[in-house]
């Protein structure tokens, strides 16, 4: 009679059908386990190597980012004092920039696997940028967001992605960076940023009705931002441009009809 068969013909407790439950799963193991003892040695032995695997490679692995961190604080310490040390020269801020690249550059190779790396290569950029190589700071951007286009500061990434464009007087590359912002991260602190150069970058192409309904999508949708308030500024600036434009057209055509007309004869 198997369990089931004496769980629904006799009387039993919860103790005696815990106890009994338990025996009855021991002795199926153990039946198991002697039919396919190749099968149950094989699980064995994996769960060993788990558990002397794991702890292992999680060991090794903060051994790793620890490593990273310290090279990449090293970068950083450059990076600092190429802008703070305000005894360097010219050539000297330089040099440091140039010695922080060479370390975050160490680490992104040495170290890909650690978050580190990924901070590694957005600082990379950064200095690129500092040092005026637009295309270099480009193209270390584009491979952050390869790596990772859920990385915590990607809408910072792609905003110095469009400046970089922007210092290149790449127009279209800055504008499709910043558009990247507002639709796929519509929700982050730099969407409003975003919006707004959408419209100067309109503005600046002098396509002033764009430029009018990006501003205004600022105020909508991120009204209590600051560049909300630039925005207002700006629309301001603008309708009063294109009011202003179509009335003096009005007056001049007015004005040749006033000459048209015949003269009072002088007192």
């Amino acid at each position: 009679m198997n369990i089931l068969d004496r769980l629904f013909s006799t009387k039993i407790n919860k103790k005696e059908l815990k106890r009994n439950l338990l025996v009855e799963w021991a002795l199926s193991a153990k039946e198991y386990i002697i039919e396919h003892k190749n099968i149950a040695y094989g699980i064995l032995i994996g769960i060993v190597v788990i558990i002397i695997a794991v702890p292992l490679y999680i060991s090794s692995y903060n051994k790793k980012v620890d490593e990273a961190s310290k090279f990449f604080e090293t970068g950083l310490y450059f990076y600092r004092n190429a802008f703070y040390n305000k005894d360097l020269t010219p050539d000297e801020r330089l040099n440091n920039l140039k010695e922080s690249i060479k370390r975050w550059e160490f680490v992104v190779r040495e170290f890909s696997s650690t978050p580190v790396a990924k901070d590694a290569l957005f600082y990379e950029a950064g200095a690129y940028y500092e040092l005026g190589d637009y295309n270099n700071a480009i193209k270390k951007y584009e491979e952050l967001y390869n790596k990772d286009d859920d990385y915590y500061f990607i809408d910072i990434v792609l905003i110095d992605k469009a400046k970089c464009y922007e210092q290149l007087n790449n127009l279209q590359g800055a504008l499709a960076s910043y558009q990247k912002v507002v639709e796929d991260y519509p929700d982050s602190a730099g969407a409003p940023y975003a919006q707004y150069n959408i419209a100067k970058i309109y503005e600046l192409s002098n396509k002033l009705k764009e430029a009018l309904q990006g501003y205004q999508k600022v105020v909508a949708n991120y009204k209590y931002s600051i560049w909300a308030q630039q925005s207002r500024k700006r629309m301001l600036f603008l309708q009063t441009f294109l009011v202003r434009k179509p009335i003096n057209k009005k007056v001049e055509k007015n004005n040749n009809k006033f000459e048209q007309l015949p003269q009072l004869p002088p007192k």
